[in-house]
């Protein structure tokens, strides 16, 4: 089989509008070496919820992790007396 044809349809757009210099969203010129300017700003802000969403889950796990610790912590050392 040829090797374009495992490639889909919306991958061989995106590189196809890498390899010229276009956003590989829309066709607008790149302002880095992937995005136009409206869709950098765009996946900013998708990368900094990602990031926050990430830290919270983080905090709630390290959260639940201290409480489950505490409350061995206070069963042992109940068992002990």
């Amino acid at each position: 089989m040829d090797e374009e044809k495992k490639v889909s349809r919306q991958r061989r757009y995106q590189l196809r509008h890498k390899v010229v210099g276009l956003c590989i969203i829309c066709p607008k010129q790149a302002t880095n070496n992937t995005y136009c300017l409206l869709h950098y700003k765009k996946n900013q802000e998708c990368i900094k919820l990602r990031h926050k969403q990430r830290l919270r889950k983080d905090s709630e796990f390290r959260k639940f992790t201290n409480e489950y610790q505490t409350q061995r912590r206070i069963r042992k050392q109940l068992s002990e007396l």
